[in-house]
């Protein structure tokens, strides 16, 4: 059976994409965690690039994701800062949709469309129920998931390769990555995407690797009335990380409290 969505054979390309989608929250959850103080829980947390961030501006953060192989290129990257940065970061590997921490939080993080890679209302549900238990009584969730565009159904399989980026990798390599729209299930509202990378040595040969993602979309009503079903509310949505309304951007960024 194909294994989506754990990055098995690339977690080491993860951190080589240089796109805005990839790079523009940062700045947004820093202020947030800046501005909020107390601990900091990220879920599906992969290569740290935010939790690593975060806990070098001061935070004390907690990070969670279900991949082996991601974590270990975070642990690898959290060894090359400070001592004090490393002490202020914790990391389990485990499942969002069913964690027990011996710890509250002050901010709680479902960035990058992470909460996408839950495959049914009911995976999602259960992972609201654990960050809720989690949650202090005054803290915020941050939920950030990408707004559909254009049809999302047979026609969004393209079955074409399309280019994403380029970028230059440590050891002089050059990675390339192409992406397939391979097949949609309108009724479960589920995407299948192909990753290839293909890496160019040095001496010009050329490696490829190929990675499986599978993502559920949601329209802004579905994933307000789960996060309602779920016992939250939600005080601020926005469709940047600059802070525009969620009409007006490519993305849906929600805030949230406890009802």
């Amino acid at each position: 059976m194909r294994v989506y969505n754990r990055y098995a054979g690339t977690a080491w390309l993860y951190d080589a994409d240089p796109r805005p989608i990839v790079t523009a929250d940062l700045p947004f959850y820093q202020e947030r965690a800046r501005r909020m103080g107390g601990n900091v829980l990220e879920l599906a947390c992969g290569t740290g690039r935010i939790a690593l961030a975060l806990a070098e501006q001061g935070s004390r953060v907690w990070g969670l994701d279900l991949s082996p192989e991601m974590l270990a290129v975070l642990e690898q990257k959290a060894e090359t800062y400070p001592e004090a940065v490393q002490t202020r970061l914790h990391v389990t590997c485990g499942d969002m949709t069913d964690f027990a921490l011996a710890q509250a939080f002050r901010l709680i993080l479902i960035p990058f469309r992470s909460l996408q890679l839950l495959e049914s209302d009911a995976q999602v549900l259960q992972c609201l129920a654990c960050a809720r238990r989690h949650l202090e009584q005054h803290g915020r969730l941050i939920v950030h998931v990408f707004k559909p565009r254009g049809p999302m159904g047979a026609a969004w399989a393209e079955k074409k390769e399309k280019f994403d980026f380029e970028a230059e990798i440590a050891g002089g390599q050059k990675v390339t990555r192409y992406s397939i729209k391979r097949a949609s299930d309108s009724e479960r509202r589920l995407l299948w995407t192909d990753f290839i990378y293909r890496v160019t040595e040095a001496d010009g040969n050329v490696n490829e690797l190929r990675e499986g993602v599978r993502m559920r979309w949601y329209e802004e009503e579905d994933l307000r009335g789960l996060l309602e079903k779920a016992g939250f509310m939600v005080h601020e949505a926005y469709g940047w990380f600059d802070r525009r309304p969620s009409s007006e951007g490519p993305e849906l960024i929600f805030v949230c409290g406890l009802r």
